[in-house]
């Protein structure tokens, strides 16, 4: 999830480059601009650390099967 998140987040500062260039419009039921904001907080999501050092071991400690 780590390596996903960092080539998202390049990804969407790359979407927000050219929201800024060329304006937001209207995709689907959304703008380009609420989409923007719905990705971020997906990939937000995707941060291991998002609840803290602890936070991500007590997520650990849950885990009963090991591949």
């Amino acid at each position: 999830n780590w390596d996903e998140r960092a080539k998202l987040n390049t990804f969407l500062s790359e979407l927000e480059a050219r929201l800024a260039s060329e304006g937001d419009a209207d995709v689907g039921d959304r703008s380009l601009s609420q989409w923007i904001e719905w990705a971020r907080q997906r990939i937000r999501e995707l941060d291991p650390l998002n609840a803290g050092a602890s936070g991500m071991f007590v997520s650990l400690s849950k885990v009963t099967q090991w591949a």
